[in-house]
């Protein structure tokens, strides 16, 4: 029903600093940059499915559905809605399709929502008869009937939000993108319509993408989520992951670490080594402390650490090569320093 092999799109756009004087040199020369907003995304949603499409602000999902629908072309790839290029934009695949975004509005603000609805009715050609049928069941369901002809702008979040998915769905499309239609929406709109889209997809068998940051949308209506992410970031958040490992051995050595820092305090010793005379401390056991901690905890925290956040996005090369090449540094001389003082302690006490 729905595919989409290795989608990518890129912006190109230009830059500009504030001041009259940046004004000035732009004119004649213009910072140009790309980005890459949609990078590598392939995944397939059978008929009548409901999937989330989930991912933070900016992963690219918006740009993703509207791809799917058409309004955009793609930089690279391919993808089949209904057996259609969706940017070929053919009559037939249009009539077959709807997008809700919650952040736009295809209902005219000046206008009552009946006005709006009406023109649906015209453009998709619509009965009169499947019409008032359509709209008599829709209103009921989602309680907004007594609204339809208040002016759209003076209406709540919620109500123009029902009408919104009123308006998109008068036609029965068989695939629906629904771009985070419970936005700003209080408990109870966002319970009315979830409990509308599960219905309407129970019974008119709709193939549906839906994104949204509500995580009680996906819970109830989604049997699968798909995430847009990169191999780059698999990886970082792999690393990240190992990191968090290495924290809970970094735990596991906190009873050492200390008997090692409050070295003069025999309660530790006798509660750690059992031993009742500090004399019969022997001198390696701090050693075997540092080594252990040298030679695996202190230098793979900053090779695990930074990368990871490299790769998913949050440090740069630079950032990344000083957080690991400083730590490392640092306790090379500190290890440099305590195995002189271990050489003196040794020579010291024969």
């Amino acid at each position: 029903m729905i595919e989409a092999e290795h989608l990518t799109k890129s912006f190109s756009y230009h830059t500009k600093e504030a001041g009259l004087k940046n004004t000035f040199r732009d004119f004649f020369f213009r910072k140009k940059t790309e980005r890459q907003v949609v990078k590598d995304v392939s995944f397939h949603i059978d008929d009548g499915e409901i999937v989330g499409f989930l991912g933070p602000n900016g992963a690219g999902k918006t740009t993703t559905i509207k791809m799917l629908s058409g309004i955009l072309h793609p930089t690279l790839g391919t993808a089949r809605v209904l057996g259609y290029v969706p940017w070929e934009r053919k009559q037939e695949f249009r009539r077959q399709i709807a997008v809700v975004m919650g952040q736009k509005s295809q209902l005219w603000p000046d206008l009552p929502a009946s006005e709006s609805l009406l023109m649906n009715r015209c453009i998709y050609d619509i009965d009169d008869a499947s019409y008032r049928r359509v709209l008599g069941e829709f209103t009921e369901m989602l309680d907004v009937g007594h609204v339809m002809n208040v002016q759209v702008r003076r209406l709540s979040l919620g109500e123009r939000m029902k009408l919104e998915i009123i308006a998109a769905l008068l036609h029965h499309p068989r695939v629906i993108f629904l771009d985070e239609p419970t936005i700003g929406l209080d408990i109870q709109a966002q319970k009315s319509i979830r409990n509308f889209i599960r219905e309407y997809n129970r019974a008119e068998k709709a193939t549906i993408l839906l994104t949204s940051h509500q995580m009680q949308d996906i819970e109830e209506l989604c049997r699968r989520a798909a995430v847009p992410v990169t191999p780059e970031k698999i990886a970082g958040y792999l690393l990240l992951f190992l990191m968090g490992c290495v924290w809970l051995y970094a735990l596991q050595m906190v009873p050492a670490l200390l008997s090692f820092v409050l070295v003069k305090t025999e309660g530790i010793f006798q509660a750690f080594y059992g031993l009742h005379d500090l004399n019969k401390v022997p001198m390696d056991i701090y050693g075997k402390v540092i080594q252990r901690l040298g030679t695996f905890l202190i230098p793979i925290f900053p090779m695990v650490n930074y990368p990871g956040r490299f790769l998913t996005g949050y440090l740069k090369g630079w950032q990344m090569a000083y957080g690991i090449l400083m730590p490392l540094a640092l306790f090379g001389v500190i290890r440099a320093l305590w195995k002189l003082a271990l050489r003196k302690y040794t020579s010291a006490n024969g």
